[in-house]
């Protein structure tokens, strides 16, 4: 029998077998994210980011406006529009990763997604205690152990899937601020889910060997890619934030005019 290479799979080295497309368990189906759906949830994305980084432009300028000259402004704004540059660059390198990568494998008790740049994520059904849609998609969230998931409305199938997953935990629809801070926090609570003592996973022993299948089954694109912790990448953004903040502290107390 011949077995289908794995469309999915990091390039392996010249000459080497490649990976076969693994099949699927029974009742498991595998989402990818749709090519249209996906290019209009990054433009709106990428839009609101934008709005907000011009809000935060507009705002320095304002504060420091009696440190400016027409050289330190020159010089500030340059430092401002390469940075935003290399973010573009970056943002659009890791949103085409993103697209060849994403893999969302659900199974009647089990769900797990992989992406490039991130560590899997999985939920079990039993553990779930609640779920959430913001304007971006569906949250899962587990309390014990403390664990999420996030399906991006950007998927094919999104509405279908929707329904389904509403079968798991009522979906509480959010907005505004309230929307922001619940995914804020579930955010960085998506990972493997490997704990077992007190959890369903030592309560079911069946459950462990349906979660096994899913990651057989899944995808191995996303392992050819460095892997960084939502907590962790949360860290960096900050770290970023502080870095700016610094450098504008410096034009500030370097170019402030003096007493007459």
């Amino acid at each position: 029998m011949t077995i289908p290479r794995n469309p999915y799979a990091p390039p392996g080295a010249p000459g080497a077998p490649a990976a076969p497309v693994m099949p699927l368990p029974e009742g498991v189906r595998r989402v990818r994210l749709d090519p249209v759906r996906y290019r209009a949830f990054v433009r709106a994305r990428l839009v609101r980011s934008y709005v907000l980084l011009g809000v935060a432009v507009v705002a320095v300028v304002y504060v420091m406006r009696d440190a400016f000259s027409g050289g330190t402004f020159a010089v500030w704004l340059g430092i401002v529009a390469a940075g935003i540059a290399l973010g573009v660059v970056r943002v659009r390198r890791l949103n085409a990763r993103a697209f060849e990568t994403y893999e969302l494998l659900v199974g009647p008790r089990a769900i797990r997604r992989v992406v490039a740049g991130v560590p899997p994520a999985e939920v079990l059904r039993p553990e779930v205690t609640g779920a959430f849609e913001t304007r971006w998609g569906v949250w899962l969230t587990c309390t014990t152990p403390r664990c999420a998931l996030y399906v991006a409305r950007a998927v094919d199938g999104y509405d279908e899937l929707r329904a389904a997953l509403a079968a798991w935990a009522p979906i509480e629809v959010l907005g505004g601020g309230r929307a922001w801070w619940r995914s804020r926090r579930a955010s960085v609570r998506q990972a493997p889910r490997d704990p077992v003592h007190g959890t369903a996973l030592a309560a079911d022993p069946t459950l462990g060997p349906e979660l096994e299948l899913l990651r057989h089954a899944s995808s191995t694109a996303w392992m050819a890619f460095p892997q960084v912790s939502p907590l962790r990448r949360r860290r960096i953004v900050l770290a970023i934030m502080a870095m700016w903040i610094l450098i504008f502290a410096v034009f500030e107390l370097a170019y402030r005019p003096g007493p007459p």
